[in-house]
């Protein structure tokens, strides 16, 4: 990958374990696909006032040559 992987945490606190584990993951996709240019990987927590189980949103964006 030409540029490194970004990971931003939105209405949440950072995790050093979910942060660990996504950078493992990008690990063994990097090394199928070379051509990488870019990867960034949002997670969001939905701003919610019931007390229901926490859902998130994860928003992944990996930029491939000639896509």
């Amino acid at each position: 990958m030409q540029s490194p992987l970004e990971i931003s945490f939105h209405g949440l606190e950072r995790s050093e374990a979910v942060e660990q584990r996504i950078r493992e993951k990008f690990k063994r996709i990097e090394a199928r696909f070379e051509r990488m240019t870019h990867a960034r990987v949002v997670i969001e927590a939905p701003q919610r006032r019931t007390p229901l189980p926490k859902f998130f949103h994860v928003l992944i964006d990996i930029g491939i040559p000639g896509m």
